[in-house]
């Protein structure tokens, strides 16, 4: 699953000038691995068929005056977002982008209440107009029941739309749509056609996404040179999870030649963002000597940094 897709970054867009603002608005989101639960064990090949994730946005960073003072217009709204708010509603009169924009403050309560139906309102306005970003953001709030009734029909529709655009964050999604059958029959060729349209645009979820397709030969012919290959452009920034399954390449030799001082170091790429399972198998590796030099404390120290999160 997938966290809300505009909550920092409209926040962020905000700072700067309009002909500034950000066309992709997924790119400040920073990717974590959900925990695992398994026991300790030596590392296996990787198998991520079922694994899922999430998405967690950075900290909320109010906007604050030169003083560092939150201005209020007397209604708990920071008078300068009121004010942006107010000036994309004098210019969303057929206008697109500020039809966007005026819904990303709705969704994200940026200069006026946080109301999901407006926002959904507003996006419906821009994206029947042809805007990309309020196509992806409506198929979003379809696909969740934001402000408007569940349909994955309906999200499939607007992420499309998106996707038919080039924008790389709908084409992730509507592969997704594919990939679990939600609006669509479910379909894995239809899913990599869409992971893989994303992912040559450097979109890290439709990178790691397609490793996985590759790695487990869902809808395309197995061959682990290509799921190393897509497991390393998600891991080179820095997502976890593609970090773990390449060092699992490197580990057992799947794609790659064998090798597991590096399988170690994408080990530690990955614990090193509080992902329990890479903990435990660097914590492996310390204790066994493999691909590092033995040692008990640092096996020690890994093992319960993975077991404090349950792992």
């Amino acid at each position: 699953t997938i966290s809300k897709p505009v909550v920092e970054a409209i926040k962020k867009a905000m700072q700067v000038s309009k002909q500034k603002r950000p066309g992709c608005i997924s790119d400040f989101l920073e990717i974590l691995h959900s925990p695992s639960t398994n026991e300790p064990e030596p590392p296996e090949k990787p198998n991520v068929a079922d694994e899922t994730e999430i998405i967690v946005v950075s900290e909320d960073k109010s906007h604050t005056g030169e003083q560092g003072e939150k201005k209020t217009n007397g209604t708990d709204v920071p008078q300068n977002d009121a004010e942006v708010a107010n000036k994309y509603r004098q210019t969303a009169q057929g206008n697109a982008e500020a039809q966007f924009c005026l819904g990303c403050c709705y969704y994200n309560g940026e200069g006026v209440p946080q109301n999901y139906t407006e926002a959904a309102k507003w996006y419906c306005k821009a994206a029947e107009q042809g805007n990309a970003d309020a196509q992806f953001c409506l198929g979003w709030c379809y696909y969740n029941g934001e402000g408007v009734p569940q349909n994955y029909t309906m999200a499939v529709e607007w992420y499309r739309q998106a996707a038919e655009q080039g924008h790389a964050h709908a084409q992730f999604q509507l592969g997704e749509c594919y990939y679990n059958g939600l609006g669509v029959p479910k379909n894995y060729t239809m899913a990599i056609e869409w992971y893989h349209k994303a992912a040559e645009q450097g979109n890290i979820q439709a990178q790691y996404h397609l490793g996985k397709c590759y790695d487990n030969g869902y809808g395309i012919l197995q061959n682990y040179t290509e799921a190393a290959k897509w497991y390393r452009k998600a891991a080179e920034q820095g997502y976890a999870s593609a970090q773990l399954n390449l060092g699992e390449c490197y580990y057992y030799g799947y794609g790659v030649h064998q090798d597991k001082t590096e399988a170690a170091k994408w080990y530690r790429k990955a614990a090193e963002q509080g992902y329990a399972k890479a903990q435990c198998k660097l914590g492996w590796c310390y204790e066994n000597g493999c691909g590092v030099p033995k040692n008990n404390v640092e096996a020690v120290k890994w093992y319960n940094k993975a077991s404090q999160q349950g792992y």
